[in-house]
């Protein structure tokens, strides 16, 4: 089953969200391929929500963000991190289980 990841970035004056957006997610599919970072969706949250965006990345499986992770292209993924936010973001992950129609 897929596995999928939720980030929520806190609000951040340096969070760059174009640069998220434009760059840092197709790089991850670049790096990882279609195949294992199946898809994302990010949403902008309103100016009193406690975080300014959530993002939802799923991939193919944990084992294969985990794997994904450990390898060059993943030190190189989470390099980028410093070019759109200087605060990590809170991260969840939860692993399908069952879905409806």
């Amino acid at each position: 089953m897929t596995a999928t990841y939720t980030l929520l970035y806190p609000h951040d004056h340096s969070f760059n969200f174009n640069y998220y957006v434009q760059k840092h997610l197709p790089m991850g599919r670049n790096l990882f391929g279609a195949s294992n970072l199946l898809s994302w969706k990010v949403y902008k949250l309103p100016a009193d929500a406690p975080y300014a965006a959530q993002v939802v990345i799923e991939w193919a499986s944990n084992e294969v963000f985990e794997a994904s992770m450990r390898t060059e292209n993943g030190r190189k993924w989470a390099d980028d991190i410093k070019n759109f936010s200087k605060k990590e973001p809170l991260v969840m992950m939860h692993q399908t289980v069952v879905e409806g129609p």
